[in-house]
């Protein structure tokens, strides 16, 4: 839906993030650890994703790694 205003601007609603990415709520995460190792190369690309998504490096290697087991699971 948009609006326009007399000053002839345009407001339209932003998307939302995509659903894969929702930020994390503490109180719903069931707290087990699981070690994961990586490169030095490949930690640091996570670091800058996570960044850019502004969510914690954990959250970002959770969420990722829950939507590619969603997404095998879909396709057996």
């Amino acid at each position: 839906m948009k609006a326009t205003t007399s000053l002839n601007v345009t407001i339209a609603p932003v998307k939302s993030e995509s659903p894969s990415f929702v930020r994390r709520k503490l109180s719903a995460v069931v707290r087990k650890a699981v070690t994961a190792y990586y490169t030095e190369q490949e930690q640091q690309e996570i670091a800058r994703a996570a960044k850019l998504r502004g969510i914690s490096m954990s959250s970002f290697v959770a969420t990722a790694s829950l939507k590619e087991a969603r997404r095998s699971q879909r396709e057996r």
